[in-house]
């Protein structure tokens, strides 16, 4: 319970259900900093032609941090980069990734849209999706 400031519970029929815990700021606050700041990321389901599968989503880095972790996945990696449009009211991501042999590695907004849109009334934001050849194999750039 070191994490735990309370729990909020509901009785329901005969079962007691619970309706919402309630995390320690002290933990809380801390972890959403490291998510702000683009440390921490969180993985998504999408499907990406008829399989389903998790995307790991970043926050808003600014385009010169973007540029050193694709130079440092450049030395392991046969690192691409490709644009994408997400369009807010559909809840829908679209781009052009018809590459065989190919693994989505990172997803990220191009501009700090919690800061440009924070009420999501804007019709498309902009992606940047980084992606690796599936075997892992460095090929000529």
């Amino acid at each position: 319970m070191k994490y735990v400031d309370n729990i909020e519970l509901a009785l329901v029929g005969k079962e007691i259900i619970v309706n919402q815990i309630n995390f320690r700021e002290s933990i809380c606050k801390p972890c959403q900093e490291l998510y702000d700041n683009g440390y921490i990321d969180t993985t998504k389901p999408m499907i990406l032609g008829n399989v389903l599968g998790s995307v790991r989503f970043s926050n808003y880095l600014p385009e010169e941090e973007v540029g050193e972790i694709i130079m440092r996945l450049r030395q392991y990696y046969d690192v691409h980069y490709t644009e994408a449009t997400y369009y807010v009211d559909k809840q829908m991501l679209y781009f052009n990734f018809a590459e065989d042999n190919s693994a989505i590695v990172r997803v990220f907004p191009l501009e700090d849209y919690y800061k440009l849109d924070p009420d999501n009334k804007m019709e498309t934001y902009r992606f940047g999706i980084l992606y690796i050849n599936e075997d892992g194999s460095m090929s000529s750039f």
